[in-house]
């Protein structure tokens, strides 16, 4: 039988699986704060951070969602390759089959 460690992807999975099962009620706290537009949720912002600072959260409950979000972060970023990823080495490729100038 495997057992996740916890330091390869599937231990990650498990542990963000625990982490979000966990934090469904902190969740549910901030979904309600953003739809009753107590907190302004924006593209880069920490909504957690924000519902904390109103008290919305706890510190104890920010600091569970915290570790939960880079936890569902480092999960879904199994395919995040930067965007040149693989061009340097094809540019290579092409430069060593040109054929090259001879000297006179």
């Amino acid at each position: 039988m495997y057992v996740p460690t916890g330091d390869d992807a599937t231990g990650r999975l498990e542990q963000a699986f625990v982490a979000a099962i966990a934090c469904e009620p902190i969740d549910e706290k901030i979904r309600k704060a953003v739809k009753k537009g107590k907190v302004i949720s924006q593209p880069g912002m920490d909504v957690g951070l924000l519902c904390k600072e109103k008290n919305i959260i706890s510190a104890d409950e920010y600091a569970q969602w915290a570790k939960k979000e880079v936890l569902r972060k480092s999960v879904i970023k199994v395919d995040d390759f930067p965007q040149d990823f693989g061009r340097g080495q094809l540019a290579e490729e092409a430069d060593s089959h040109k054929p090259h100038a001879r000297a006179a």
